[in-house]
């Protein structure tokens, strides 16, 4: 016997504005249970705002993993027309993500979570992979996204599918391996996923942060994306290994950034030339001008050594330098440095900061 329901009045479900789905396990005790109708999952949460969504292991959940090909989500288009915000995570096979982000015309922020797929799941691929129904077809357009975040294999072609005209801020991160990072490079700008889904958007006036994570790139590739968003406020290169910092800094000499409020440099390796960084960094905001820019400075630690990358500090680095002065080296760049962005020396770059994190590597005679 079913539940009457009076359509005057509220529903509990009506109160629901955000909610979390898991997949994490697939009925396998041989029943046939009969499936939903296509496009009723969620169908009755007229008032969520916030959908997170789960595809868990799909090594765990099927025999094969290739069988996630043949699940549809299946979830209410009415829902995702109305969503302001979808955090979408999956290692399954397929375009799920894309099926479902054809319906969300409302979105405003969106993260993506594909790190757990592999070479192996043939996303990459538009000759044989799962995206090759969408090639051909017009970008999926989300005219209201302004924040997109995502996590995913470099090689990964989500994003040359999709377009923001009105995005505001975007980070990508990729594979945090390092051991395995050199195998995913992008040396040529025709190659960078990410920087044609920002030409094919059109949103480089309107983006203001600019986050990438764990990636290998090339220092004019890097430059030329950079020098292709002038309006950006907040830049953060996190574990990204360009090798050549005077090459990028000296690209960079033309473009003034008059927005840039924040700079992060965060995770460089022990073989990159500190030094040589801060000369850069020095020159480029010489000519950049007084406008006040926050910069964060950190080095990547060792495996085995146990240097804290997020300590902070600023007074115990400024008693160093000016201390005993032995040394001249990294001590005294870092010295002027800090002159130069705390604006000790002048009323009008009195706002300037520069803040490093505890990460050097060796003792203190060795900066």
């Amino acid at each position: 016997m079913e539940a009457s329901h009076d359509a005057d009045l509220p529903r509990p479900c009506d109160n629901i504005r955000a909610i979390e789905v898991d997949f994490v396990e697939i009925d396998r005790d041989g029943s046939e249970a009969p499936s939903p109708p296509p496009g009723t999952f969620l169908s009755n949460l007229l008032a969520i705002t916030s959908l997170r969504l789960c595809l868990g292991d799909a090594g765990g959940i099927f025999t094969d993993a290739a069988e996630s090909l043949q699940y549809k989500l299946n979830i209410a288009p009415s829902c995702l027309e109305r969503l302001p915000s979808f955090d979408f995570s999956s290692s399954w096979y397929g375009t799920h993500v894309l099926d479902a982000l054809q319906h969300c015309n409302n979105l405003q922020t969106l993260k993506i979570n594909l790190r757990a797929v592999t070479a192996e799941q043939a996303l990459f691929y538009p000759s044989d992979g799962p995206f090759k129904q969408y090639h051909g077809r017009e970008e999926i357009t989300m005219a209201k996204l302004h924040t997109l975040q995502v996590q995913m294999d470099p090689r990964n072609e989500i994003l040359l599918h999709i377009k923001a005209p009105s995005l505001v801020n975007f980070d990508a991160r990729f594979h945090p391996n390092l051991k395995q990072r050199s195998v995913y490079t992008v040396h040529e700008i025709g190659k960078s996923h990410f920087y044609l889904f920002l030409e094919l958007s059109g949103c480089k006036e309107s983006l203001r942060t600019f986050g990438i994570h764990d990636i290998m790139t090339s220092s004019e590739v890097l430059s030329i994306i950079l020098a292709a968003l002038p309006s950006l406020v907040h830049i953060t290169l996190d574990n990204v290994y360009i090798g050549d910092h005077k090459t990028l800094w000296r690209s960079l000499s033309g473009c003034t950034f008059l927005n840039l409020k924040v700079l992060e440099l965060l995770r460089f390796g022990r073989t990159e030339d500190g030094g040589m960084i801060a000369d850069e960094m020095l020159k480029f905001f010489e000519q950049r001008g007084k406008q006040p820019c926050q910069v964060f400075l950190a080095f990547r630690k060792a495996v085995d050594e146990a240097l804290d990358v997020s300590n902070r500090f600023e007074m115990p680095f400024r008693r160093r330098i000016q201390g005993s002065g032995k040394s001249l080296g990294w001590q005294s760049r870092y010295s002027l440095l800090y002159r130069f962005f705390s604006g000790n020396d002048s009323p009008k770059t009195r706002n300037r900061t520069f803040t490093l994190h505890h990460a050097f590597v060796g003792s203190e005679s060795q900066l």
